[in-house]
């Protein structure tokens, strides 16, 4: 009995050796940490388990007002997140609700604190099952929590976001954002980037004149042409009409240049501004939009090999679900605006008896016939053109010796002497348009093919 008195306030004081200085669990055995575990949990003590259950997770040091990778302070207006290799921006002063004010404003703070615990929420270890989790995965839910609060940003009208903050923001509301994630993907499920794309553009041509889509047309006649219907996403109702507004509204401009994509940045801007956190979003770049067509690093597409049908993996539709239950962490905060209580129903079992999921993969097997007759090209083009007897030049020889000459040729920006800048006198668009901006592009788009032997300038090679 004499040596279990002994050993219980031994291992009592040790309890509080830990309890005032956490540095002594460094070089604990494991018999001595069971017997402090033991020893708590028979005396109703569970401060030295606190401090060795955040020892090792964190669950109880972590800071949701300033995690460590939250460069700016919690009541900052513009937040950077150092999560990835490069900074993340939040400007939350860019978006308006739906009564004209600006989310940072003092009616709004409670909203405002929401959103901003979200976030802070992915990478909590108590909201994690008391696991630490790597940047890489903080990173992506902080994604994922910004496209969520974009979600509700976005249909601030209809919840009566000003008013009611996130009361609205209700079962039915997120089964609606999951069944669109589910029917569309989750990018466009969020932000429905092709339909607000083509409600802005058909309601913009209907300002344009004829004039102005007629002298973009002149300029630029690519716009005229007809698209592939793969390769097309959008049914604008006037295309010239809408390349006319976009150029307006600086869409194709680069500094002093044109840029004939156009920008997805401004498209961006153009959809978003006010409306949600639209800083950092990749937008698509729609070939419907481009003044000219797009230049091939090779003499024939590649065969497209992805799964690019629309739709979600169930996989995916959990993630989310789980991120979309973190903002449930307001519930007991004073300083922020509580949301709804979330049933089971938001769960990917539920949305998956709603809609057809996708199925998982990205790789879609190509025909036989096609695969085994690209094999048998293949071998027959490497057989033709390997060295022979009689020391005919080869296509390596080829190669190498316009490689040879092309290192002397400047690859600089604008080192093409010939092609004027634009806008200038000089600058003809049908002329100039196409003409490389280098030295060494230009000289492969005119002189090179006069390297080529004779052999293979017969064998019809052009370009």
């Amino acid at each position: 009995m004499l040596s279990v008195a002994i050993n219980n306030s031994s291992t009592a004081n040790l309890i509080e050796s830990i309890v005032l200085d956490h540095s002594n669990l460094n070089g604990l055995s494991a018999e001595t940490l069971e017997e402090i575990i033991n020893f708590s949990v028979a005396n109703d003590d569970y401060r030295a388990l606190d401090v060795i259950a955040n020892f090792h997770t964190g669950i109880y040091g972590y800071d949701d007002r300033q995690p460590e990778w939250l460069e700016s302070s919690f009541p900052s207006n513009k937040w950077v997140l150092t999560l990835g290799k490069t900074p993340k921006t939040i400007h939350w002063d860019t978006v308006y609700l739906d009564d004209g004010k600006k989310l940072t404003d003092t009616k709004h703070q409670k909203l405002l604190n929401s959103f901003k615990y979200w976030i802070t929420a992915a990478d909590n270890p108590l909201e994690n099952g008391g696991k630490i989790i790597g940047p890489k995965t903080a990173y992506q839910k902080v994604i994922k929590v910004i496209a969520l609060i974009n979600a509700i940003l976005l249909h601030s009208k209809e919840l009566k976001l000003a008013k009611y903050h996130l009361l609205n923001v209700n079962d039915d509301f997120w089964l609606n954002i999951l069944t669109k994630f589910a029917e569309y993907g989750n990018f466009q499920g969020v932000y429905e980037i092709d339909k607000r794309t083509q409600a802005l553009l058909d309601k913009a041509s209907q300002g344009v004149s004829d004039s102005s889509a007629q002298t973009l047309k002149e300029k630029f006649p690519y716009i005229t042409q007809d698209i592939a219907q793969d390769e097309s996403l959008l049914f604008l109702a006037e295309r010239e009409k809408a390349c006319a507004w976009l150029f307006e509204q600086g869409y194709y401009h680069a500094g002093n240049n044109i840029k004939y994509t156009g920008s997805s940045t401004m498209l961006g801007e153009l959809l978003f501004k006010g409306k949600m956190l639209y800083h950092d979003i990749n937008l698509p770049n729609y070939v419907e939009f481009h003044l000219k067509a797009p230049k091939l690093s090779s003499e024939y597409r590649s065969v497209e090999n992805k799964d690019v049908s629309t739709g979600t993996v169930q996989e995916t539709i959990t993630l989310y679900t789980e991120t979309i239950r973190l903002i449930q962490t307001n519930l007991e905060r004073e300083d922020a605006a509580s949301p709804s209580v979330l049933s089971e129903r938001v769960s990917s079992g539920y949305i998956s008896q709603l809609v057809s999921l996708k199925r998982r993969g990205r790789t879609r097997t190509l025909p036989p016939t096609f695969v085994f007759n690209f094999i048998r090209q293949c071998y027959e083009f490497a057989k033709e053109h390997l060295p022979t007897e009689e020391g005919s030049t080869t296509l390596l020889d080829e190669t190498l010796t316009l490689l040879t000459k092309a290192r002397s040729k400047s690859t600089s920006v604008q080192s093409n002497t010939l092609r004027p800048r634009d806008p200038s006198l000089a600058w003809n668009e049908v002329l100039h348009r196409d003409m490389s901006i280098t030295e060494r592009g230009y000289w492969f788009q005119t002189e090179a093919i006069s390297c080529l032997s004779s052999e293979y300038l017969n064998k019809g090679i052009k370009e």
